[in-house]
């Protein structure tokens, strides 16, 4: 039988984008001999880890979960394809924090944009809805079109991201496709601006021009049930949403009809049924609106005043005493360190495609030729290893 190899890698991508293949078992207990006590915890934010999954620093057992599809997170219908890189999600688990591990109870798919790409540039892609988003370095691409340059016009997408100080949407996942085969073909994310009986005004990014009223009448869902949503005003932040339509056709005359909107406020999404959380940690922009903070539009108690800035990518632990966060941590975007090198994303499998320098680890392509290696080294890795 042939040995399996334990690796660790970590290498240097252009940008310095570098990622962390971690020598770790796979599908079992998060047990560890230098585990503390475990908490039930909530946490929201981009997957930056695959091989179980890893979101804010925590690697999170996923094997026998349940799932909530993004167009039903508050109901019962169950994500189809497997969670990937970018993917943003709002879960609830058993953590240690200090060996940075957990296992699942819940999770839900936070859904993004959906729809046709109609205008393509270097930094923003647009879908037929008017839906302008923004795109970075760190932006994952999959589907049919691997990278930004490989985007058509015509091209259906839906893209996975979160909410920027200054409005604008940023893609942290797009899936393109031919065509779009979801039931509700056509998604906007934005923020509540105004609201007028049972339209609402959607601001989708911070072009003022990029408005949208959402007409929401029966029999379309405002979710969860009994959630309120909240107006920009000069005192409150609006609440974030995902409004959720048929198709193009929904669209006319710079009015949605929507068949629902989905709160996208942290406290609602870190809220499970059939259990409590000791604590919530949730990832976001900084804004200020007159002496309050918000992070990801949600106002945050306890901030280290000083060192806080609009526009910081904050990740914040704390309690929610109604829609509002009290902190008892806050770090900036955790660039995790290991060797004194920087990552941010995290892959755990094994080896396949061996060729030279370069192989693939749950179907990422991953380039080796500057990795720092664990356990070996790139002359005796071989297929099949787990790293």
């Amino acid at each position: 039988m042939k040995k399996v190899m334990h690796q660790r890698l970590n290498f240097l991508l252009p940008l310095a984008a570098l990622f962390l293949l971690s020598s770790c078992g796979g599908g079992g207990s998060t047990a560890s001999s230098s585990a503390g006590a475990t908490s039930v915890v909530a946490f929201t934010g981009p997957i930056a880890g695959i091989g179980s999954i890893v979101v804010n620093g925590v690697r999170f057992e996923t094997v026998g979960i349940s799932v909530k599809d993004s167009d039903d997170m508050y109901g019962s219908s169950l994500f189809k394809s497997p969670l990937s890189l970018g993917m943003t999600v709002a879960l609830a688990g058993d953590v240690d924090e200090t060996a940075l591990t957990g296992t699942s109870r819940e999770i839900r798919v936070i859904g993004g944009v959906r729809g046709i790409l109609s205008a393509i540039t270097s930094t923003t892609i647009t879908t037929a809805s008017g839906q302008s988003v923004t795109v970075d370095v760190n932006t994952v691409y999959a589907g049919i079109r691997s990278t930004l340059a490989a985007l058509q016009v015509s091209d259906a997408v839906e893209i996975f991201g979160v909410n920027q100080s200054n409005g604008d949407f940023l893609a942290t996942r797009v899936v393109s496709s031919l065509s779009i085969s979801a039931t509700n073909k056509l998604v906007i994310r934005g923020t509540i601006q105004s609201i007028s009986s049972n339209n609402y005004v959607v601001k989708t990014s911070s072009s003022p021009n990029d408005i949208v009223t959402v007409a929401c009448d029966t029999p379309c869902l405002i979710l969860p049930s009994g959630a309120t949503l909240t107006a920009a005003s000069s005192s409150v932040a609006g609440t974030p949403v995902r409004v959720v339509a048929l198709d193009t056709t929904s669209l006319t005359g710079g009015v949605l009809t929507a068949v629902k909107i989905q709160s996208l406020s942290p406290e609602k999404l870190t809220e499970f049924n059939g259990f409590s959380v000791t604590y919530a940690k949730i990832k976001g922009y900084t804004t200020q609106i007159a002496s309050d903070w918000y992070v990801g539009g949600v106002k945050v108690t306890g901030l280290p005043l000083a060192s806080t800035s609009v526009g910081q990518f904050l990740e914040v632990k704390g309690v929610w005493v109604g829609n509002v966060l009290q902190a008892t941590k806050v770090e900036t975007e955790n660039d995790r360190t290991v060797d004194s090198h920087r990552y941010k994303n995290e892959f755990y499998g094994k080896v396949s495609g061996l060729l030279g320098s370069t192989f693939i680890v749950q179907g990422v392509t991953v380039n080796a030729s500057s990795a720092i290696f664990s356990g070996g080294t790139l002359s005796t890795l071989a297929n099949d290893n787990y790293v």
